[in-house]
């Protein structure tokens, strides 16, 4: 039981990070005056790409290891 709260606990944390980094991309493209603090903008939405590509990695391990490549699943 714990360890199916653990995986969606996780779930939810990478889903969010996803999230959050591209709602930080969306303001960097279309309002580029309210991050004026941020002066190498390609850097800073790298940085973004960088962490939504790392959750979506997380979340496909997630995956793997609530369904096997063996068709079974954890919680049968």
């Amino acid at each position: 039981m714990i360890d199916k709260l653990i995986l969606k606990s996780l779930r939810r944390k990478y889903e969010s990070e996803i999230d959050c980094a591209r709602t930080n991309v969306e303001v960097y493209l279309n309002h580029p005056a309210g991050v004026a603090e941020h002066p190498d903008i390609i850097s800073s939405v790298d940085s973004q790409m960088n962490i939504m590509a790392e959750a979506r990695d997380k979340l496909q391990e997630l995956d793997l290891i609530e369904f096997p490549a063996d068709g079974t699943h954890r919680y049968d």
